[in-house]
């Protein structure tokens, strides 16, 4: 049953993140870029103020964007849900 749904999913699935990964890209990069740059124990005020996910969110998507030559690879370390 999985392996059936999964087929039909696959290719929808594989189009969008196409679409999707050089803008997640940019976005993951640009919250790296801001890190670097808010004082010391103020990055989740900074978070709550500027983006509208989780810190947790920010979290996973900086975690991909230093890590996204690994996922392409299919040779990363990180957990997939």
């Amino acid at each position: 049953m999985y392996s059936r749904m999964y087929a039909v999913l696959a290719s929808p699935l594989s189009a969008m993140l196409d679409l999707v990964r050089p803008a997640s890209a940019r976005q993951s990069e640009m919250l790296i870029e801001a890190k670097g740059q808010v004082a010391y124990g103020r990055w989740g005020r900074w978070l709550a103020q500027n983006f509208a996910l989780s810190q947790q969110s920010a979290n996973v998507y900086m975690r991909w964007a230093r890590n996204e030559a690994d996922f392409e690879r299919g040779t990363s370390k990180v957990r997939h849900a």
